[in-house]
């Protein structure tokens, strides 16, 4: 699914990637460690193609990282940035269906997509006319997690899904999370920091330092 080989990223006197390597089989929930600027952010947009590595070879889904598999490779993966991001400009639905016409994803289906992804989130239909301004951050956080959803990506790389939250929806946004891992067996690559998000969502934790991945360590998980 993900296969990372010697990956090496420098940006002027500063190496932004070590020597990466990493392998994340179908299904597998691997969460990334580390301070910041460490290096964890720098890879998932490596993963994606936004940095262009000096070194190493990058494989998703089956496809190399090369400019002719560039655009299958972002649209076959779910993107959360940091914060979420969304278009302030945009409603909630013109956010959560933003690549649907780049993938040629059909008008028909989109209204019935929307509805199972509303149900997934446990939102209300009534917020799809709404803007960012007038969404909860929990609201925005799982809005921005439906666009990455949209296009039922086989992988998911999320940067920080439940930061900037306070404690009650960042517990219940988790929650969210566990199901929709579970229930769609997606494979998925989550930048956090907080340890206790990583042993909650993830069965593999990776560590990151000055651009190098240092251990990994097996979870069982909560119970």
């Amino acid at each position: 699914m993900l296969k990372l080989t010697n990956l090496n990223k420098r940006l002027g006197e500063l190496s932004l990637l070590k020597d990466i390597s990493l392998e994340i089989p179908k299904g597998e929930i691997v969460a990334l460690m580390g301070e910041s600027g460490s290096g964890k952010t720098s890879l998932l947009k490596a993963i994606l193609g936004l940095i262009k590595c000096d070194s190493g070879s990058l494989e998703v889904n089956g496809m190399a990282l090369e400019e002719q598999n560039l655009a299958a490779i972002r649209l076959s993966t779910g993107y959360l940035p940091q914060g979420g991001v969304l278009f302030p400009h945009l409603n909630v639905e013109e956010n959560i269906t933003l690549l649907a016409e780049t993938a040629s994803f059909p008008k028909a289906l989109i209204p019935q997509r929307l509805i199972e992804l509303l149900s997934l989130a446990k939102l209300d239909s009534g917020l799809l006319k709404r803007y960012p301004s007038e969404l909860s951050g929990g609201q925005g956080q799982r809005v921005a997690l439906l666009r990455a959803l949209f296009l039922k990506p086989k992988l998911l790389l999320l940067d920080e899904p439940l930061s900037a939250l306070d404690q009650e929806t960042k517990l219940a946004l988790k929650e969210d999370l566990k199901a929709i891992f579970q229930a769609h067996s997606k494979t998925a690559l989550i930048v956090t920091h907080d340890p206790e998000i990583a042993k909650a969502l993830a069965s593999r934790v990776l560590t990151m330092r000055e651009g190098k991945l240092l251990s990994s360590d097996q979870l069982g998980g909560e119970t």
